[in-house]
């Protein structure tokens, strides 16, 4: 089995995975995968359910045949060119270079446990590995079953980050067009989801950036957090006075 990676400690240093067949009852030969460092290998499990496949294909207008199974309406969708299809279509909605990777706690977090999930970091797709297929059984399994995992690369060290959950102070740094204010959009909307929709103290350096900060950082129901520029901020609390000539 793979060792496990963290946002908190990326494995920096690449290792061996080895790709067991999910469904036990097959037993198809597994498969072992060289991970490159700062890779994950991630299972899109929801699309190859059968209670999903109906729903996907009308959101996603895939044309995709029905289960040899009549009437098949739970469980793993078996056949491996459905399976082919949903992976290459799922996966290829990823695109390098653009594309964000989430990490995140589903369980035993230690902020509130009557959250399902916390996030924990954000990084870059830099690379998407290739289509792997299990090792086939003969007889009974003459054909190419695909490994529903891909090795996901990313660009943590320029272009991800870990939420600063045990430290009061972080800087966020980055180029310009890096993404800085989407992650923080992001972090600012796990945060209310944790807390609720307390105050966030939002400030910018300049007007420019400030309405910039407001309108990139907007809730999904479309309305505004208050950010204020620097000087402003400390005008009102009286911190500063405004300069007056001779």
């Amino acid at each position: 089995m793979a060792k496990r990676t963290s946002p908190s400690e990326p494995e920096d240093r690449p290792y061996t995975i080895t790709h067991k067949d999910p469904l036990e009852f097959r037993q198809l030969p597994s498969v072992p995968e060289e991970i490159p460092p700062y890779s994950v290998c991630p299972s899109p499990y929801r699309w190859l359910r059968e209670e999903s496949f109906r729903s996907i294909c009308e959101d996603e207008k895939l044309d995709i045949r029905e289960s040899d199974t009549k009437d098949k309406e739970f469980g793993w969708v078996f056949e491996p060119d459905r399976q082919i299809e949903l992976l290459r279509h799922f996966w290829g909605k990823l695109e390098k270079n653009k594309s964000l990777l989430f990490f995140y706690c589903n369980h035993g977090n230690p902020l509130d446990e009557s959250l399902n999930r916390i996030l924990l970091g954000v990084s870059r797709i830099s690379q998407v590995g290739p289509q792997l297929f299990f090792g086939k059984k003969l007889p009974k399994y003459p054909d190419k079953y695909p490994i529903w995992s891909r090795c996901i690369t990313h660009d943590f060290e320029n272009q991800g980050f870990r939420l600063p959950y045990e430290s009061r102070f972080s800087v966020l740094c980055g180029r310009a067009g890096t993404g800085k204010t989407s992650v923080l959009k992001v972090f600012l909307k796990g945060l209310e989801e944790l807390d609720g929709k307390r105050p966030i103290l939002l400030l910018a350096p300049t007007g420019k950036a400030r309405v910039r900060l407001m309108d990139r950082t907007k809730r999904d129901d479309g309305s505004v957090r208050d950010a204020f520029t620097i000087h402003q901020f400390l005008m009102r609390h009286k911190w500063s006075t405004p300069r007056t000539s001779p």
